[in-house]
C-alpha cells in the first residue's frame, strides 16, 4: 500500500510539473491555471493506470519493470488526457502540443517512476 501511495503522489506531482513548464512557457503560471491544465492528463493517466495495473507491486518491482510499465500507461494515459482536454475545452488537439505533450510527459514520468524504482532496488536486500 505504501508503495502505491508513494507512485499516486508522485504520478500527481509529475502531471503538475509538467502542467507548470507549459503554463509558465507562456507567462501562465497560476496555481489553479497549473491544476486546471494538469487535470484531463491525470484523469486519462490514474484510469490508464489503473486499467493497466500501474499501482501493482510488480509494476515496480524493478527498473525494467517501471519503465516498460511507465511506457505502457503513458501511450494510453496521455493521448487519453489529450481527448479529455479537447473535449472540455471543445477544441482540438493541435499536432505541436500533442507532440509536446507526449515528449514531455515520457520524459517526466519515466524519469520519475524510473527513478523511484531503481533507489527501491538498491535499498533492497541483497539476496545470496
Amino acid at each position: 500500500m505504501k508503495g502505491r501511495l508513494t507512485l499516486i503522489v508522485g504520478d500527481t506531482i509529475a502531471l503538475l510539473f509538467f502542467a507548470w513548464l507549459g503554463r509558465a512557457s507562456h507567462g501562465k503560471a497560476g496555481l489553479l491555471g497549473i491544476v486546471e491544465t494538469a487535470l484531463p492528463f491525470w484523469l486519462g493517466w490514474m484510469g490508464a493506470g489503473w486499467a493497466l495495473g500501474a499501482y501493482r507491486p510488480e509494476a515496480h518491482e524493478s527498473t525494467r519493470a517501471a519503465l516498460g510499465t511507465t511506457v505502457r500507461v503513458w501511450a494510453v494515459g496521455i493521448p487519453l488526457g489529450l481527448v479529455i482536454r479537447a473535449v472540455w475545452l471543445r477544441r482540438g488537439i493541435p499536432l505541436s502540443f500533442a507532440v509536446v505533450t507526449m515528449l514531455t510527459t515520457l520524459v517526466i514520468l519515466g524519469l520519475w517512476r524510473g527513478g523511484w524504482a531503481y533507489l527501491q532496488e538498491r535499498r533492497a536486500p541483497h539476496s545470496a
